[in-house]
């Protein structure tokens, strides 16, 4: 792992949707549906082995690092310790994501979630290929011959609820409130309100999926942006 580590500090030195129709009480997801997914959105993606430089490395607890591309433009991103998310996107097999943001408990033993984080700052496209076990995600990654490797896991398909109701009012009114109108605002309205991160520092928030939900970014004591899943 230590020459992953050094070839990827040598390397930045060296450059500087979808909602699914389900039935909560079909236990197996349809797999009609799954098919007319672009695959990248599909499934959660499990990381195997990272390629930087010719070089080949799995990293330790590999199995736990597991990222997801989730309907409202944010990748969702878990590892052996903290929790990661950011904004992507994608034009053709262009991919780019935004800051990065992570929960910030602290890790105990050998980790490789700095590098991961790192890593997932520096990817530039992917691909997706069909493997005797399934589909494989490749990223790639903005120095010589790097690459991340990811075999598809469970299926990442939110349930859509039809008994969900959509806000009836301008979410983008959030904006410039502070944070304890905008808890009112919510709750007037009945709109989940959550706080996601506090003058650019990461909250800790749960993974799981809930339509319509907020999630706020709070300077100040101001919400100064969201998101809506």
């Amino acid at each position: 792992m230590k020459k992953i580590v050094i070839l990827i500090a040598v390397a930045i030195l060296a450059i500087g949707v979808f909602y699914v129709l389900a039935n909560d009480d079909t236990e197996e997801p349809n797999m009609d549906i799954i098919s007319q997914l672009a695959p990248i959105y599909a499934y959660e993606w499990k990381l195997e082995r990272v390629d930087v430089s010719g070089v080949s490395e799995i990293p330790v607890n590999v199995g736990d690092f597991v990222i997801s591309f989730n309907a409202d433009g944010r990748i969702a991103a878990q590892t052996d310790c903290n929790s990661m998310n950011a904004p992507y996107t994608i034009e053709g097999n262009s991919l780019v994501l935004g800051s990065i943001v992570s929960t910030k408990m602290a890790c105990a033993g050998e980790t490789f979630e700095q590098e991961f984080a790192t890593l997932l700052s520096m990817v530039t496209s992917y691909s997706i290929a069909e493997r005797e076990d399934g589909e494989g995600l490749l990223l790639g990654l903005g120095i010589s011959e790097g690459s991340m490797t990811f075999s598809a896991g469970e299926i990442n398909i939110p349930v859509y609820n039809p008994n969900e109701v959509e806000p009836t009012i301008d979410l983008d009114d959030f904006v410039g409130m502070t944070e304890s109108a905008a808890i009112t605002y919510a709750a007037e309205n009945d709109v989940e309100f959550r706080i996601g991160s506090v003058g650019g520092e990461a909250q800790a928030v749960t993974e799981d999926y809930r339509i319509g939900r907020v999630t706020a970014d709070i300077v100040d004591g101001v919400v100064t942006g969201f998101s809506v899943e």
